[in-house]
């Protein structure tokens, strides 16, 4: 061997990675691909599915609100056997009907609030997307309940004609 062999050697060496080397960062790298591919969908569904709540919890509010505006002007409310709550009130009768949507509906909310006013149910609106619900009564108070995955939950409207009209000798 003589001294300009060794020096190349040592020259080579000292220049390039070994194979191993190479396939340790690579598999370092794929591990950490996969990690924040992860981490990215998990981030990405997080936020659609709190868009989606909040979406919901404002149909909700608003429906509530208007159920609420109803119930206080009526003078009787009673329940239909197939869940249809009907209010009269001096500005006529007032159906309120909680249903399934027909398909195709949004993922995860099946069911809708109807609600059909006036002397020939003409003032209408309708709220999509919400938790299945049901209404009850007694008295003077009127509860429309959401049944939703993670529990029930009510609201209760009260009617001042019928609370007054009870509280009078």
């Amino acid at each position: 061997m003589n001294l300009f062999t060794m020096t190349r050697r040592g020259q080579a060496r000292s220049r390039g990675f070994v194979l191993m080397e190479l396939l340790v960062v690579v598999v370092l790298l794929a591990a950490f691909m996969i990690v924040s591919t992860q981490l990215f969908v998990l981030a990405t569904r997080a936020h659609r599915d709190s868009i989606r709540r909040t979406e919901q919890i404002g149909r909700v509010d608003a429906a509530v609100r208007r159920f609420r505006a109803d119930v206080w002007g009526a003078s009787a409310a009673s329940v239909t056997p197939d869940g249809d709550l009907h209010l009269s009130g001096a500005d006529g009768e007032t159906v309120w009907r909680a249903a399934p949507l027909p398909p195709p509906v949004m993922r995860g909310a099946e069911f809708g609030l109807e609600r059909a006013a006036g002397a020939r149910q003409a003032d209408r609106a309708s709220w999509k997307g919400l938790p299945a619900a049901t209404f009850s009564v007694a008295g003077p108070v009127v509860m429309l309940t959401f049944h939703a995955a993670a529990g029930e939950e009510s609201a209760a409207a009260v009617s001042d004609v019928m609370l007054h009209a009870g509280s009078r000798p």
